[in-house]
């Protein structure tokens, strides 16, 4: 497993705000600018894969779906994590972002950035609170997840393999092999 050594900028989000309009691909993690590696085919694929799958299960009219998309989890905190799930319709995001008590589910899909995403990104998403966060790993075929934070640390953590389900925060399951394209989309 390769790992990539992402390049770090000190920046509250009132000046990260700033970038918005400019071309570069990059997210504020606990206030450093963090520059997003590359987006991989199978990356680009599971993630479109498992947004639709969402988008056909869930009620738009009362969830959103959203694929990189950030979130605010604090002032020196905007993640863009690949999918995320939020109670209330697009309408409720007009004038804001998903913050964590808005969040079902957020999902980082990891072909180059597993560690990154296992060692500061999952907990940071349990620092802040949020409930369950998927890290769907495109080279091992897992979906891991984690739930129940307490004391900024998720307390219970799953890993799903090919065939088996994983459950959904909101009710039901997905195939693992499903999320991880390994048989037919899920659907």
């Amino acid at each position: 497993m390769s790992a990539v050594e992402l390049r770090r900028h000190r920046w509250t989000r009132d000046e990260y705000a700033l970038l918005y309009e400019s071309d570069l691909r990059c997210e504020l993690i606990e206030g450093e600018i963090i520059d997003m590696s590359p987006i991989k085919p199978r990356h680009i694929a599971v993630t479109t894969n498992l947004s639709s799958s969402f988008v056909k299960r869930l009620d738009l009219d009362n969830f959103t779906v959203a694929s990189q998309s950030p979130i605010v989890l604090d002032n020196e905190s905007e993640p863009e994590p690949d999918v995320w799930v939020a109670v209330g319709s697009i309408k409720s995001f007009v004038d804001r972002k998903a913050e964590p008590a808005d969040l079902l589910l957020v999902v980082e899909v990891s072909d180059t950035t597993l560690l990154y995403d296992r060692n500061v990104k999952m907990p940071l998403y349990a620092r802040s609170g949020v409930t369950v966060s998927w890290l769907i790993d495109v080279n091992a075929n897992t979906v891991t997840v984690f739930t129940t934070p307490v004391d900024g640390t998720y307390s219970a953590v799953d890993e799903f393999e090919a065939g088996e389900d994983v459950p959904l925060p909101w009710g039901g399951t997905l195939s693992a092999s499903g999320i991880l394209l390994l048989d037919d989309p899920t659907g």
